[in-house]
């Protein structure tokens, strides 16, 4: 798995790219939560280019909008596959977690 920081825009950007499994998903938390700590207004992580997501890339999209939800910063799920909103429903009702396409960012699919 790579990653690529992007924040030369006003919306820092992470695009994950390869497989996501045990090894590597805490990066991805990791490179988010220092993101965060700047205090931008909204983080994008594009997982568009990901060609395997375990469960642990799950657990860390969630470290991450934990972060994001206590510094209130909006964390942007962008993933070029769906032209609809995401929304990840875990087992537990109190664990919603819902991800929304932001309309500032225009098409998700880059169209």
């Amino acid at each position: 798995m790579t990653l690529f920081l992007d924040s030369e825009g006003p919306v820092p950007s992470i695009t994950v790219r390869g497989e996501v499994d045990m090894s590597t998903a805490h990066l991805i938390s990791e490179l988010a939560e220092h993101v965060i700590t700047r205090r931008p207004v909204r983080v994008i992580l594009d997982l568009s280019q990901v060609t395997f997501f375990s469960a642990h890339g799950i657990s860390a999209l969630l470290r991450a909008e934990h972060a994001a939800t206590r510094a209130k910063v909006t964390l942007i799920l962008r993933d070029a596959a769906r032209a609809s909103p995401i929304c990840w429903r875990p087992p537990r009702p109190d664990w919603l977690w819902t991800l929304r396409q932001s309309p500032q960012l225009g098409d998700p699919l880059g169209t």
